[in-house]
């Protein structure tokens, strides 16, 4: 088992804090976008946060124990979380850039969320009762909700982006992509399974930096859509303006 030290164990819930606090801006954008999808952006963010906390909660659990004291749910917690989480902000994200472009989206936006969180879980559960620890193998449910976690959080990032490229905004645009390309360095660190106390700290560093340029990217993306929607507004405001006589001579003749 991994032995985590106390300062490593807290500094875990940093980059847990900052990815929080930048899918809670991208759940207010996306309402901005279409308010609607209020729920199911706030239901990822929440699921995302919590899966963080689970992890950082174990670590600390295991730092402050001296390993005594082990509890697997807190550290498989995290991958239900993200998989789950990102399911939902990156299905919202898409809806509602559907809205903002002015195209159709479904009228039941949960159905297809709610059917791939569905079939992701009663996946990786099915492969956890096959799962034999006294084999080798890898534990197949882990591999899945990992999976997904990767795929939708691309997905989400890559939305953003787009999102960005659209406003025009660069600096956004150039802080997403960093973003991207420091996750799968990180799964590339992960990979090499440096379990030594400095790897652990570079890992944990990185990530939190990596988490506070998303969440200034995001920041960026945010502002740009409010100014959006307020000019729209406020141009809509103008044309009723304009039209307000027109309108009143014809109810009054």
């Amino acid at each position: 088992m991994e032995i985590y030290s106390i300062p490593l164990a807290l500094e875990d819930f940093l980059p847990v804090i900052f990815s929080a606090i930048a899918l809670f801006i991208l759940a207010k954008m996306i309402i901005k976008m279409d308010d609607g999808l209020s729920h199911m952006a706030y239901a990822g963010v929440v699921l995302v946060t919590l899966g963080g906390l689970s992890k950082a909660t174990w670590k600390l659990i295991i730092a402050l124990s001296d390993a005594e004291i082990n509890i697997h749910i807190l550290d498989n917690a995290l991958f239900f979380g993200l998989s789950t989480g990102f399911i939902l902000i990156a299905y919202a994200l898409w809806y509602a850039q559907r809205k903002y472009f002015e195209r159709r989206r479904p009228d039941n936006v949960w159905f297809f969320p709610i059917v791939v969180c569905v079939v992701t879980l009663g996946t990786a559960f099915y492969t956890a009762t096959l799962y034999d620890p006294e084999r080798a193998s890898p534990q197949i449910w882990f591999l899945i909700l990992l999976g997904m976690t990767t795929i939708f959080n691309f997905i989400t990032i890559g939305l953003a982006i787009r999102q960005a490229r659209h406003q025009n905004q660069t600096t956004a645009t150039l802080l997403l992509i960093i973003n991207l390309v420091a996750i799968i360095a990180l799964q590339g660190i992960a990979r090499i399974g440096d379990d030594t106390e400095t790897g652990q700290w570079i890992a944990q560093i990185t990530n939190t930096i990596n988490q506070l340029i998303l969440l200034y990217g995001v920041w960026l993306l945010y502002k740009g859509v409010q100014d959006h929607v307020a000019v729209a507004r406020s141009e809509l405001h103008q044309l009723d303006y304009a039209n307000e006589p027109h309108d009143m001579l014809i109810k009054n003749s």
